[in-house]
């Protein structure tokens, strides 16, 4: 049985009853597209656990194994929803093993790149000030953008170098940052009423409103130019390497990096912390 008219019913009931964003809606369709294309070349053009091996060894050749996890898991459920709605007797995916995943490192950057991108803001301006600061504590501490940008005041202690990290109102955890960071800090708040600020949030525009995520991504992306490029996220991994490079045990980075389970930690930046050093070691000389 051939599904391509089915396919509409179930986006529809991806996006409306799974509530999928439109990014997992993109992607869905255009794996399960090229599954429906590849079956209308095919002399018995239906779904069958034959077919969609057939179709997984063509991938292979012209795709990376997490991009074939992918279009696999994207099938799986278009199987699972068609047996569930009846228009299928058996869900024919149901047995076929998804391929592991490639283990890749997170991107990062050297400490030279870092040096200069905290030393690309020109400190002589308000706005310089600021974005250094911005950056600092991003290296500093490993934080998430969403939770940059709900720092409040009060979350900050530069005399004892603590930042309180919040979650839901109530503080998820607390990271210490170098001399570095302070003094970046200090000079930013020093000027920060230049702003015009209306909010007790931390970093703002010169509107004296919260900078906003977008804005901190942008913010980041002005001072990469000579570096290539790199994201709050790629910082977040820099930081944590840094440490991994200088010997952190895993339960400590877990803390500071605000992973709920220490499989988060271990999955991303390894099991052996000997052997991810070697490999920064190896990825930097």
């Amino acid at each position: 049985m051939q599904h391509s008219d089915h396919l509409a019913q179930f986006l529809e009931h991806l996006k409306y009853e799974r509530r999928a964003s439109a990014h997992t809606l993109r992607n869905y369709e255009g794996d399960l597209r090229h599954f429906l294309r590849y079956l209308a070349t095919q002399q018995e053009p239906t779904t069958t656990r034959e077919s969609i091996r057939a179709w997984l060894s063509a991938l292979h050749d012209s795709y990376s194994r997490n991009s074939v996890t992918r279009k696999l898991a994207a099938v799986k459920t278009f199987c699972q929803y068609l047996t569930r709605n009846n228009l299928i007797d058996s869900n024919p995916a149901a047995l076929i093993a998804s391929p592991r995943r490639e283990r890749r490192l997170p991107k990062y950057l050297s400490r030279s790149n870092v040096t200069m991108l905290l030393e690309a803001p020109d400190i002589s301006t308000d706005q310089g000030k600021r974005d250094r600061a911005i950056l600092e504590l991003l290296y500093a501490t490993g934080i998430r953008v969403s939770e940059l940008v709900s720092l409040k005041l009060s979350d900050l202690d530069l005399a004892t170098r603590l930042l309180n990290v919040k979650k839901n109102h109530f503080t998820d955890r607390t990271i210490p940052f170098g001399e570095p960071a302070r003094e970046a800090l200090e000079s930013y708040l020093n000027i920060r009423g230049h702003f015009l600020p209306t909010h007790a949030d931390l970093f703002i525009s010169y509107l004296g409103v919260p900078l906003t995520s977008r804005a901190i991504h942008r913010i980041v992306a002005t001072y990469t130019k000579n570096i290539g490029p790199a994201n709050p996220r790629i910082l977040r991994h820099s930081f944590a390497w840094h440490l991994v490079d200088r010997g952190i045990d895993h339960r400590t980075l877990q803390t500071l990096l605000g992973h709920k389970q220490i499989i988060s930690t271990t999955s991303t930046y390894g099991s052996s912390l000997e052997a991810l050093r070697d490999v920064y070691d190896l990825a930097t000389s």
